[in-house]
């Protein structure tokens, strides 16, 4: 323990300027409601509040659980960041017993104190190699996370400041590869008092093809022996190190500057930055939930002890680190659903991976005796040299108080003949990645020996295990559960590695350099077996305080993983999550320049950082280049859509023309020959609330038309017609999925229906006119534009399920998921008053169009004397649609789409009044082509309008549902006409379509005008 006498010179020199807008309870803020309130003022959460900051019509809010860091000496002087331990500024965590470490408990230290473990680690600066992020970017399938993408903001957040004690550093580190203008200082450390220090240089030449030099450890490529740089800058960007051989030896770089911590909260929440008018920083304060509706909304959180919801308009961001976010988030209703219901908490988002694939880096001490007080052991049993140590920092912010422990790191690789890298064994990032670490540093969990002692940590970075963090079923609010799972994966490669890493020290030490000042290992003893030496690490393993992937990013739509690359919470609105947890994999390295890094909230916070309203189709850090052929993908995909479309108008278009033929050729009467509408249309509705495969789909059709062209008998003609629904149910489904500008893209593909229900009436008519089976000839026609759209669709989508397809079109559909737990998520959409309204009405309009489109050739044949060319009315009637669809926009939005929809649906009535009561052909041709005309905007506006009352999670599921039941008027009405027909004629088609057309107007007066907040 250091001497007290020199507290107060370090007191007195580390007095603080009055703190910027800094609140100590929440009593003292002068908003309740923010545009985004960041959880956790730590690593990371630090960044993002200084970035978000920036924009001054941002007003931003940082909840800290510790006070502030300013003027906590322990935190300012980088050699006694020991001291911090077991403090107000450490949460002091307790694992829970572990069973590969022989049921063990461990202490878990972690920073509570603005900064969090940047103002509270040993500050060391690793980037890690390129491939831990290159294998981010393929795991999450997000360029922006590689090495190459992230590099730039590193350089750009890092400060390259001389070593305190003017050195030259002449070989010790690389310029090239730094940045001089950033925030956060690196640096290397005073190294004149250490022994260690100038034999370890010794080392890669007597041992070069074990341990050869890395002049920069931080260059990407860091396999060897380097020295130190800090932490803090890692946490920045969520780098790493690239390594290049097996072993290396390199100087350590830290987060230091002018002999003082710098951390994200020196960096990022100096007072210059919280004295902006649009920040807040509360600290003190501890977050409990985060307060969500049923439909994943995220809009406030919950603050221990006290009544009051602070609000966000735009986003909460979780930063409160691989062990409180999950706390958090399981608290929130956000987890495994049959965990969270066992301990009561309504579940919200059903998110299994929360709080699980745990991953920290197992540490052991090795201890060797020594002859000398040259080692960083000295400082922790010697009060006399800690005296010294600070009092020369008193003075000249010098000496080994102002760096961390250690002058070097070593990283290495096990050998490529090892048997646990067989196969799929290798559990690093790369063949340019460590498998373990050695670092000498302060012994100060492990028993000391008596005399002068050497440690060195070895650090297994590339670990197998996994553990997890879970709720105290006793006590939800208070510390988790915490489970490293050290030492615990099957095969047992982690403790293997252990193994190879204490031999590794043993090599190192037998330099000859090292032969005047080591005596031996004790710890464990020189001699011991491999089974030793296992049974020696599970009973001495720590943590080197490196914690992530808790709540894990994975691929967008992916069902596993809790964020998106975007690190917007999988299934959430108003929802990120920006800290250790959220990374895929562990990094080999220290995180501190990893989470800064990540905290600059990835690459360009003017594209990250974006209301739940506003998110961007396509993830930050994509290049130009990648956004065009994004953007022609899309079209090509909504061009086959189209297609897809018009062959479902082609189907619809086709029966009415043949509806004559076929009574007679089958001598069936009305009822029965409407019997193919309801076969059309049974599997679609089935199959249009289903995320199906569109390929399938257009078979199903293909192989219909192939039995209907060997006219079969009217059973099987049915059944055909269930076959052929499939491609257009499955059509229906795809498009029910869209997201984006979906008014105008339904428009469209509503038009491109129409032209194929334009098209269909011409042919069916022609082959209808010849003699005997000839009609099914037709069909012939259709088998091969159909085989066209299978292998258009094919091309464009293989044989992807809808879901797949909208996520590469960039729609980024809603994740229902957590919408589905409590009953049918049918169910819960129906909750809302406005979808029945909506669903009843497409169920009459696409009866009506269907009914019209289908039955108006056989009026016009039965009551108009019509002839052989009746059918051509049925395609003036779907050209109408057409017409309607692509045309009348404009006059939509000048009207008001809310009122157009009324006077279209009486102009409707009006024009069919005189199909019904003037006997003329050629009027009741134009009539029916001009109802088509008015009845063709209305289902694009439906939808249109849905997107402006429904909340934007119910949005994608009402639209399918509406679709899919809207289908079943498809086969209802003009059944209805069938029955109506056998008994009454058909001229009752007339009155029918009348009274439905005015139950639309009915309906649609009764469906809200303007949007509804969601609960």
């Amino acid at each position: 323990m250091r001497a007290m006498w020199s507290v107060p010179i370090t007191l007195a020199a580390l007095i603080a300027p009055a703190l910027g807008t800094v609140f100590q309870h929440i009593s003292e803020l002068s908003a309740i409601s923010y545009d985004f309130i960041i959880v956790g003022g730590g690593t990371a959460g630090a960044v993002v509040s200084n970035r978000l900051s920036e924009n001054p019509k941002f007003e931003v809010l940082v909840i800290e659980a510790g006070p502030s860091n300013q003027g906590v000496v322990d935190s300012i002087i980088p050699g006694l960041w020991l001291s911090l331990q077991k403090t107000i500024y450490d949460w002091n965590y307790t694992t829970v017993a572990g069973s590969g470490i022989n049921n063990r408990s461990l202490d878990y230290p972690r920073g509570r104190l603005l900064g969090g473990c940047s103002s509270h680690n040993d500050m060391f600066y690793t980037r890690g190699s390129q491939d831990d992020f290159d294998r981010w970017a393929n795991v999450t399938g997000d360029s922006g996370w590689s090495w190459n993408s992230l590099i730039p903001y590193i350089l750009k957040s890092e400060k390259w400041t001389p070593p305190v004690d003017g050195h030259d550093t002449h070989g010790q580190f690389d310029p090239t590869v730094h940045g001089f203008n950033g925030m956060v200082s690196t640096s290397l450390p005073d190294t004149r008092w250490q022994i260690i220090a100038s034999n370890v240089s010794e080392v890669p030449k007597e041992l070069p093809s074990v341990f050869p030099f890395v002049k920069d450890m931080n260059s990407g490529k860091p396999l060897g022996l380097g020295k130190y740089i800090c932490d803090v800058v890692v946490y920045i960007i969520l780098i790493q190190e690239y390594l290049v051989g097996r072993e290396t030896v390199g100087w350590v770089q830290t987060t230091t500057g002018e002999g003082e911590r710098s951390s994200s909260a020196t960096a990022y929440l100096s007072n210059q930055f919280t004295s902006r008018k649009n920040l807040h920083v509360l600290v003190n304060t501890k977050v409990t939930r985060i307060i969500g509706n049923s439909r994943g909304f995220f809009t406030g959180v919950e603050i221990a002890g006290s009544s009051q919801i602070l609000k966000t308009t735009k986003e909460i961001i979780l930063s409160a680190g691989a062990i409180n976010t999950p706390q958090i988030l399981l608290n929130s209703g956000i987890g495994d659903m049959n965990q969270l219901n066992k301990l009561n908490i309504r579940t919200i988002l059903d998110l299994p991976s929360v709080g699980q694939n745990f991953t920290d880096h197992p540490r052991i001490v090795i201890k060797y005796a020594v002859n000398s007080h040259g080692f960083w052991d000295s400082l922790a049993t010697n009060t006399k040299l800690q005296d010294l140590a600070l009092n020369e920092w008193n003075h000249t912010r010098t000496g080994p108080y102002s760096g961390p422990t250690g002058t070097f790191i070593a990283w290495s690789r096990l050998p490529s003949d090892f048997p646990l890298l067989k196969g799929r064994g290798d559990s690093s990032a790369g063949p340019n990645s460590p498998h373990m670490e050695l670092i000498p540093v302060i012994p100060s969990s492990v028993e000391s020996v008596p005399g002068a002692t050497g440690s060195m940590s070895i650090v297994v970075v590339s670990p197998k295990s996994r553990g997890s963090v879970t709720l105290n079923t006793s006590n939800p609010l208070g510390n988790p559960k915490i489970d490293p799972g050290f030492f615990t994966d099957p095969e047992g490669f982690d403790i293997a590695t252990a193994i190879e890493a204490v031999k590794l020290t043993q090599t190192f030490y037998a330099a000859p350099i090292w032969k005047d000042y080591i005596i031996e290992r004790t710890g464990p003893p020189a001699n011991a077996t491999d089974a030793e030496i296992g049974d020696f690490l599970r009973n001495s393993v720590v943590t080197i305080f490196h914690g992530a992937s808790t709540a894990a990013m994975s691929p967008k739509g992916a069902k596993y993983g809790v964020v998106d690359p975007d690190l917007r919470v999988k299934g959430a609105s108003g929802l990120r999550v920006v800290d250790a947890s959220v990374m895929s994999l562990e990094p080999s390295p220290h995180h501190g320049t990893s989470l800064n890094e990540l905290q600059d909230l990835q690459r360009e916070p003017e594209l990250a950082v974006s209301s739940p309203e506003e998110k961007p189709g396509v993830s930050a850090g994509i290049s130009e280049e990648e956004r065009a052929n994004q953007k022609r993908k899309d079209l090509i995909q909504f061009l086959a859509l189209c297609y897809c479309l018009g062959m479902a108008g082609w189907n619809d278009g086709t029966a009415g023309p043949l509806l004559p033929t076929l009574q007679e050729y089958y001598n069936v009467g009305f009822t029965l020959v409407s019997m193919i509408f309801v076969g059309s249309c049974s599997v679609s509705l089935i199959l249009s609330f289903q995320s199906g495969i569109l390929a399938m789909g257009t078979l199903f059709q293909l192989c219909g038309y192939a039995i209907i062209i060997a006219t079969p008998p009217f059973p099987v003609l049915v059944c055909a017609y269930v076959l052929a629904g499939f491609g257009v149910a499955q059509c229906n489904g795809f498009v029910a999925g869209l997201s984006n500008d979906m008014s105008l893209k339904l428009g469209l593909l509503q038009g491109a229906y129409g032209i194929g229900a334009f098209s269909a009436p011409f042919a069916s008519t022609y082959f209808s006119k010849l003699p005997g089976r000839q009609w099914s000839y037709h069909f012939i026609v259709s088998t091969v534009l159909t085989v066209v759209n299978m292998t258009a669709i094919l091309y464009v989508f293989r044989f992807k399920r809808q879901e797949e397809v909208l996520i590469e079109a960039g729609q980024e559909p809603i994740n229902e998921q957590a919408h589905q737990q409590r009953g049918s998520k049918y169910r819960q959409i129906f909750s809302h008053q406005s979808v029945p309204l909506f669903a009843i009405f497409a169920l009459i309009y696409i009866g009506v169009e269907v009914t019209l489109g289908g039955w108006i050739v056989t009026f016009i044949i039965r009551k108009r004397g019509g002839g052989n060319n009746s059918g051509y009315i049925s395609s003036g009637f779907f050209g109408g649609l057409t017409i309607g669809r692509l045309c009348l926009m404009w006059l939509n939005k000048m009207v008001g789409e809310y009122r157009v929809v009324t006077i279209y649906a009486l102009i409707a009535i009006g024009l069919e009044l005189t199909v019904w009561f003037i006997p003329n052909i050629i009027g009741n041709a134009v009539s029916v082509s001009l109802v088509g005309v008015v009845l063709g905007p209305m289902y694009p506006l439906l939808v249109s309008h849905m997107t402006k009352i429904l909340p934007k999670w119910l949005l994608t599921g009402s639209v399918g549902l509406v679709t899919g039941i809207g289908v079943a008027g498809s086969a209802a009405l003009p059944l209805i006409t069938g029955v109506l027909a056998s008994r009454y004629g058909i001229a009752s088609v007339q009155p029918l379509m009348i009274s439905m057309m005015s139950g639309m107007v009915i309906i649609w007066a009764v469906i809200p005008k303007s949007m509804r907040r969601p609960e």
